[in-house]
């Protein structure tokens, strides 16, 4: 988390202003005691909206604003970098709500990442199906043998001469992981999904491109 004091004008008398900070800092080492990671920004060479942006870069999830009303009315102005929402919480027990928001963040970005990774995750038996699956930047699970010579044919041979962006061709699909848990039972009867191994398939294996 970072810390911004905010509203430090021209008109600010320098008590107000070193009041500010000292809140600033008291905030800082309460969350730090409670085992939030806090870096309070007090440098004065850069305006409120530089540091917004720089922290937003870096990466940092929640912002921390606090003004001279903040102050006056015991609160934090806390934005989220995930959505960009903007909400007050009490100074008082707000390492509580702060932990609180922090796992919510990580739950709601977990379920999209999971939701768009199940959306593009498709099943193949052959290798027409694995083929359309990498046209369509799916990621396939595919009746696989096993074995490292067939996994580099695949690779190979799924490569495509149409450019997906600039410069690049589209490459072949490799192999990302053995699911520990399969999608569903091999058929006794299934092969590997190379079209020239004719070698029974042992499990699904996920395959993808990457760009």
């Amino acid at each position: 988390l970072v810390i911004v004091p905010c509203g430090i004008t021209a008109s600010l008398s320098k008590e107000d202003e070193d009041a500010l900070i000292n809140t600033c800092k008291e905030v800082e080492t309460k969350l730090k005691k409670a085992g939030l990671r806090v870096y309070g920004d007090y440098r004065d060479n850069y305006s409120p909206g530089w540091k917004f942006n720089h922290w937003e870069m870096k990466g940092v999830p929640i912002r921390i604003e606090i003004g001279p009303k903040d102050k006056a009315r015991s609160q934090l102005t806390i934005v989220l970098r995930h959505t960009g929402a903007r909400s007050t919480i009490p100074i008082d027990n707000s390492e509580t709500k702060l932990h609180e928001t922090l796992n919510q963040m990580h739950n709601d970005l977990y379920k999209k990442a999971k939701d768009e990774f199940d959306s593009h995750t498709i099943l193949v038996k052959d290798w027409a199906s694995l083929l359309k699956g990498l046209d369509n930047s799916c990621l396939m699970l595919a009746p696989f043998c096993g074995e490292p010579v067939c996994e580099d044919r695949i690779k190979k041979d799924s490569a495509r001469d149409a450019v997906v962006e600039e410069g690049a061709p589209a490459m072949g699909a490799k192999g990302l992981c053995i699911p520990f848990e399969q999608p569903e039972k091999i058929a006794e009867n299934q092969l590997c999904c190379h079209p020239d191994c004719k070698t029974q398939a042992k499990y699904y294996t996920l395959f993808g491109r990457s760009y």
